[in-house]
């Protein structure tokens, strides 16, 4: 596999674990985040309830008065909601007594239960827990934060190649590029020279004079006889990819062949200062490493 191809590989798998990372982190983040709610909640009713008991200490008859005072809390609320339904003196003073009753055990609960050792191990093991959770919960959320950088650090690394027309340009040389014969061989270097760039005209636009392809990188235009050849190209080829250099009014010309060149070819080529890209030679073009221009 190329290197463009493998390196894009690489960055798809780096990016896959970075995002399930940062799945697991997420999900991580919001039990604990949850759990720490919960505690919060549990943790404000016991110290409520410390609180609450807290004047007995110094005052014998608090337990008695918070129980008197929610009895009549509940009694007078129950009196003025059973008022606006009913008139009913007996179902008044019975649902009244009920909830007195009802404020009476709410109170006692709330003075006893839990003793207050048990209260107060209780509140020292929330609070630890807490103190633990938010810890967990700080180093969760930076490692959140570098998992997310690295993240978008990959997915512009991986924008990046692609854009850079490497990518593609590397797919093109995983395609059977040297089986390729005539009209299949001059629209595959179309996509070569277009992946790379330049402006191309095919025959079917300019009209074949011994030229393939008209290809123009800015000012400069190249007259390509493109060979899709199984055996060695002859000098042919270059003398007519050198008589389209004027026809065409291009700046110089090139012969590209998946196969070879014969001896006289290049020796024809290199008095005429015509480029011959055989199949050895093809990759580096692909990649951007010879230029015909």
């Amino acid at each position: 596999m190329s290197n463009a191809l493998q390196y894009d590989k690489n960055l798809s798998g780096l990016l896959q674990d970075a995002e399930r990372k940062l799945k697991d982190t997420e999900q991580k983040i919001r039990v604990i985040a949850v759990s720490s709610t919960n505690r919060s909640r549990k943790l404000a009713y016991y110290r409520f309830l410390q609180a609450l008991r807290s004047p007995k200490h110094e005052h014998n008859l608090w337990p008695l008065g918070v129980v008197i005072i929610t009895v009549v809390v509940f009694a007078a609320v129950s009196f003025v909601l059973l008022w606006s339904i009913s008139r009913s003196p007996f179902l008044i003073v019975a649902l009244d007594t009920l909830a007195g009753i009802t404020g009476a055990s709410l109170a006692t609960y709330l003075l006893r239960c839990p003793n207050d050792l048990v209260l107060k191990d209780r509140i020292k093991v929330e609070r630890s827990i807490l103190d633990a959770e938010s810890k967990e919960l700080a180093q969760l959320n930076k490692t959140l934060a570098v998992v997310q950088n690295n993240a978008i650090t990959i997915r512009e690394k991986r924008t990046q190649i692609r854009a850079s027309g490497k990518l593609e340009r590397e797919r093109l040389l995983q395609r059977n590029w040297k089986a390729m014969r005539d009209t299949e061989w001059e629209l595959f270097l179309a996509e070569v020279f277009l992946a790379l760039g330049a402006h191309v005209e095919t025959t079917a636009t300019v009209g074949d004079q011994g030229v393939d392809l008209i290809v123009q990188m800015g000012n400069r235009r190249t007259a390509v006889q493109a060979k899709g050849y199984h055996n060695s190209v002859s000098n042919a080829a270059v003398q007519q990819a050198v008589a389209g250099v004027s026809h065409y009014n291009c700046n110089s010309s090139a012969v590209i062949t998946n196969s070879r060149f014969t001896k006289s070819a290049k020796e024809l080529a290199a008095s005429n200062n015509c480029l011959l890209i055989g199949e050895n030679e093809l990759p580096n073009l692909v990649r951007g490493n010879i230029s015909i221009w």
